[in-house]
Parts: structure tokens; sequence; C-alpha cells
């Protein structure tokens, strides 16, 4: 039987505290640490760490394989993220940054259509698009509630424009369009 490589946490293997104190990292680790927390690749924050310029790809992915299995690091990296969970919960400032984040990374690498898709979503998440389909069949709310302002009185209906939320929030009473006056005519509700 191979042995097993996979090294897993045990239940009993704390976060540390603040005030308990972190593993001493040296610069270059703490370097890596910190790329890794801003979003790069582990390729990419062992690169940016350490003197890798005559390294092959396998090579620098194996070494920050390497470096994340140290206990120091580890230990690190989980603290941080934890406080990045607790505080960074996912707001549309944050998730905007990050679709451009990806959209920069795609167009870098030309895939052009993972950066539109990017784009595309950056602007769903700001409100750009507007993916609800809305089926209009007859008068409007506005105009029902001018009719039934006629038939019932003004303070049913803004009672029934309260419970409908389709009150002007300028005047408090129901918005009545040119069309939903046209139709409350007195003598159209006569026939």
């Amino acid at each position: 039987m191979p042995p097993n490589y996979t090294r897993k946490l045990k239940a009993n293997q704390a976060i540390p505290d603040l005030e308990q104190g972190l593993p001493k990292l040296t610069p270059k680790q703490e370097s890596f640490v910190q790329s890794l927390l801003q979003g790069k690749t582990p390729i990419e924050a062992y690169r940016s760490s350490y003197n890798a310029s005559g390294m092959t790809e396998a090579s620098c992915n194996t070494e920050s394989w390497r470096l994340r299995q140290n206990p120091a690091i580890a230990q690190s990296l989980r603290f941080f993220q934890r406080i990045g969970l607790e505080s960074g919960k996912v707001s549309v400032e944050n998730h905007l940054q990050e679709l451009a984040r990806l959209r920069e990374l795609a167009v870098d690498a030309t895939q052009i259509s993972a950066g539109v898709q990017a784009e595309h979503y950056r602007g769903r998440v700001a409100g750009l698009y507007n993916d609800k389909l809305q089926l209009q069949v007859g008068p409007s709310d506005s105009a029902l509630l001018a009719q039934l302002a006629l038939i019932l009185g003004p303070e049913a209906a803004q009672a029934i424009a309260r419970g409908l939320g389709v009150e002007n929030a300028a005047t408090g009473e129901p918005e009545a369009s040119g069309e939903a006056l046209l139709l409350a005519k007195p003598s159209d509700l006569e026939r």
C-alpha cells in the first residue's frame, strides 16, 4: 500500500489568536503569505517572494506547494483567511472589484470571451441589466387605483395603494398616469 501523502488538519489544531501571536515567518515567507491572501496563485506568490528567475513552472509549483505545507505558513494562512471570512463578507463593492480583476486576468491571457463574461456579470451586479420579465395585460395598477378612487372614494383607494405598494411617495396618494385619468372619466364608469 502506498503511503498517504495528504496531510489532514487535526480536530484539536486551533487557529491562533492575535493575543497568542502568530508563528514567526521570514520576510520571504511573510511576502508569500501576503501574496496568497491578495489573491495571487501559489506560483505567482512564490515568484514574487523568492528568486525564481531560473526555475521552471513545475519547479515553482512544487516549491509553492512545499511552502503551503510548512506548519507556520499554513497556520498564518488559516488565521488570516478566518479573519477575512469574518470581516469580508461578500459586498457589492468587493464583488465588483473581484470581477474586474478576473476580467483583467482573462484579457491578459487572451481569453476575451471570459473577459466579456466577467464584464457582463459586473454590469448585472451593478444593476445595469433588468433580467425580470414584466408582463402587463390590461390597465396598470395606477389606472385601476384611479378608477377605484372614483368608485370607492380616495381613502379606500389610498389604503389599497398602500397594500400594493403603488402610492406616490411625495403625496401619499395613488399614482395616476394620463392613461389612468382618461380611463377613469365618470362618463366611462356610468356605461
